[in-house]
């Protein structure tokens, strides 16, 4: 459809610039077809939550650019897409998601085969054993030294290959704090994290293993060790673990194109089909209320969203199955291309564990 912003009703105008705005942020950000330079996902640090509740307030409204709403009295958003850093609400109950098991498919370029792996995470309170650098002032020597075990906050991921690229064994990773740590909440849904923050204070240490190999890095003042150096191990890194990127890249393009901040202003228990094209930008969304789902001991209604658009040189379309209460979907696929980066990327939620709060 085309026509006019003018003869637009306000609400498609919020939804479009919504939409386009956020897209824009993903192709500047160069999380498309970019140099390879790490990019954070964004979280709030307010303590919000997603729930569903009841209103008496319907609508059906059409315009240039073009919505069309079936009334209900249910209304819910889905308030924090892709942030598991909030707590969410389940019934009478508000929890905190402590693990996930999910499998994915990307790709990364047209043309190329699809991948597959699994992916399992998992945090909360841990015990982690420190180790430091101690120097021997005659021989200029650096040794290691264990500095004991501490209670720590444990972040944990397992990339599992299934149909991989060239992952032939799964890689395991720990990162320990003194606390929650606010920089990585946003990385918890992520299959593996592009940064561990160890210029962080409160960060105590990360730990990588593949096969045979490990990379650890620990950071004594974190647990009060001051006369005691940093502790990095040599010879093995991140860098050296292959379809990291490859799966962060594809999980970051789903994540963060600009459609999801579209239904953070619709009422995912109403029927709602919305359009609007102008010049080169267009785009094109479906909202369609499902049953319900059972997944960790709990039960969510679902919601299945589709869209579709034409953003300047980039488009996409794609799918979802989620729960509005949840950050994460139940089922997703999408193909993102811009900049000449064509990504294909799926998921879908094998299981989820909470922590009342």
């Amino acid at each position: 459809m085309t026509g006019s912003w003018d003869n637009m009703n306000v609400k498609t105008k919020t939804v479009f610039a919504i939409f386009v705005v956020l897209l824009v942020f993903i192709n500047v950000s160069g999380c498309l077809g970019g140099s390879g330079s790490t990019t954070t996902p964004a979280t709030s640090t307010q303590g919000e939550y997603t729930s569903t509740g009841e209103t008496t307030e319907t609508y059906s409204e059409t315009g240039t650019g073009e919505e069309t709403t079936t009334a209900t009295s249910e209304y819910a958003t889905w308030a924090n897409p892709w942030d598991a850093s909030k707590p969410v609400r389940i019934g009478d109950g508000v929890y905190r998601i402590t693990y996930l098991k999910y499998s994915i498919k990307v790709r990364q370029a047209e043309g190329t085969p699809v991948y597959e792996y699994e992916v399992e995470k998992r945090r909360g309170p841990g015990k982690v054993t420190v180790y430091g650098t101690e120097w021997d002032m005659q021989t200029g020597e650096a040794r290691k030294v264990e500095l004991g075990e501490y209670d720590a906050y444990e972040y944990y991921g397992k990339l599992i290959p299934i149909n991989a690229d060239q992952l032939d064994a799964p890689v395991e990773y720990w990162l320990w704090g003194t606390q929650p740590l606010e920089f990585y909440e946003g990385f918890f849904l992520f299959p593996i994290a592009q940064t561990f923050g160890m210029g962080y204070p409160e960060v105590i240490g990360f730990k990588i293993k593949y096969k045979d190999n490990v990379y650890e890095v620990y950071n004594p003042s974190a647990v009060g060790k001051d006369d005691y150096d940093f502790y990095m191990s040599e010879g093995f890194s991140l860098a050296d673990v292959p379809d990291t990127d490859l799966t962060y890249t594809a999980f970051f393009a789903m994540t963060t194109f600009g459609f999801w901040g579209v239904l953070e202003e619709e009422n995912l228990m109403t029927s709602t089909e919305g359009s609007y094209g102008f010049m080169n930008y267009q785009y094109k969304y479906k909202i369609e209320p499902q049953g319900t789902t059972s997944i960790g001991e709990k039960t969510f209604k679902t919601v299945r969203v589709e869209w579709s658009y034409i953003v300047g040189d980039a488009r996409g379309n794609g799918w979802a199955i989620i729960a509005p209460n949840l950050p994460v979907p139940l089922e997703a696929e999408g193909l993102f291309v811009a900049g000449g980066t064509n990504i294909y990327s799926y998921m879908k939620l094998e299981d989820i564990g909470f922590e009342e709060e």
